[in-house]
């Protein structure tokens, strides 16, 4: 997959929202929205001893769990754990074996536009940090030892929610994640993101 080009949604955009009245809303109060879904790791740069090579992702299950509070004036505030799976296919157009995760912590805002449709759409941004853990890697035979490393993450996402019952919704997201530069076991992965889709169910306590 093809890097998309960078984009940024500023987080200031959506929290002026805040400075509108707040208005009685059933939808007010905490929530939980666990999810599973599926996720393509874009292809990267690996960098190592002044040598580049393109590096080939194969696409994997992703999931997670985020804890949220609805202000019940079509803003929330999320924070969540998920992981992204993957597995190396190709390094320089050689076929090759390991894997790699990646496992995001983050801090997102959404704004919902509400309706009288059981349908409410949303759009959201967050901010956070991503650990990319790289398994052993096989190369014709020959392993690589791997390790993991920190780097910062921005993520924006689409999606919409739809009313099951009184209690819960369900609800279908996609998502762009921007992963920055990471150094793992002397090598340098840059170019890294992420498009995924994913589904599952909010409950309101």
């Amino acid at each position: 997959m093809k890097n998309l080009q960078k984009v940024f949604l500023p987080l200031g955009v959506l929290s002026t929202s805040f400075l509108t009245p707040c208005f009685a809303d059933d939808t007010k109060g905490v929530y939980v929205r666990p999810s599973i879904g599926y996720s393509d790791i874009s292809d990267v740069t690996a960098s190592a001893l002044g040598v580049s090579v393109n590096t080939e992702i194969d696409a994997g299950v992703a999931y997670g769990i985020n804890f949220g509070y609805d202000f019940g004036n079509d803003i929330r505030t999320e924070f969540g754990y998920d992981k992204t799976t993957g597995d190396f296919s190709k390094v320089n157009g050689v076929a090759s074996s390991g894997s790699i995760d990646a496992s995001t912590f983050s801090a997102s805002i959404f704004k919902d536009f509400s309706s009288d449709s059981k349908f409410t759409p949303y759009i959201g941004a967050g901010i956070g940090t991503t650990n990319i853990d790289v398994g052993t890697i096989t190369i014709r035979g020959t392993s690589f030892a791997g390790s993991n490393s920190n780097t910062e993450t921005l993520t924006l996402s689409l999606g919409t929610n739809y009313e099951f019952n009184e209690g819960s919704n369900l609800f279908f997201e996609g998502n762009y994640r921007k992963v920055g530069d990471v150094t793992v076991s002397g090598v340098e992965y840059t170019g890294i993101s992420t498009l995924g889709v994913k589904a599952g169910i909010q409950f309101r306590f």
